[in-house]
């Protein structure tokens, strides 16, 4: 209840429905962050997983990429 940060790192496969737990026990005041890879194919197209957290939870959530194999 005291977090102001949230830190995504999980399989996005996982993320709605670990989304959807922490309904009700975070506050509007909390930011996210996601370090997750992937989309979800959707009927309206394609989401993102930070779109998919703050669409669920109703908080900003920013993003941290970086490369995808170690040569780049």
């Amino acid at each position: 209840n005291d977090a102001t940060m949230l830190v995504f790192v999980i399989p996005h496969q996982f993320v709605e429905g670990v989304c959807k737990q922490l309904v009700g026990k975070v506050g509007p005041h909390v930011e996210a962050i996601s370090l997750i890879k992937g989309m979800e194919i959707r009927k309206e197209g394609c989401l993102m997983m930070s779109s998919l957290i703050t669409r669920i939870l109703r908080i900003n959530c920013c993003v941290l990429m970086g490369a995808n194999l170690a040569s780049e």
